[in-house]
């Protein structure tokens, strides 16, 4: 199972995680998305590199709501009807 990198309500990640470890978004609206790790910025946030619509852009968010990839844990899909 993937391991989560923040705790809620944590500021500071739980992990040592390096740049260009390949996370995957837990919670929110990007739900389920899988992106790589570019860095850190002050107050616990986490910038990721992810794609969306064909381009590539970086997003911060918080540790609390990102799990590191291991490629094996199953991606939630969405309800279709």
């Amino acid at each position: 199972m993937a391991r989560v990198i923040g705790l809620r309500g944590s500021q500071a990640p739980v992990a040592n995680v390096e740049a260009g470890t390949p996370v995957l978004i837990d919670s929110g609206l990007l739900q389920g998305v899988r992106g790589t790790l570019l860095g850190s910025v002050s107050g616990g946030g986490l910038i990721v590199m992810v794609r969306l619509l064909r381009e590539t852009t970086a997003v911060e968010f918080p540790a609390c709501c990102l799990r590191i990839d291991d490629g094996v844990t199953d991606i939630p899909q969405p309800v279709t009807h």
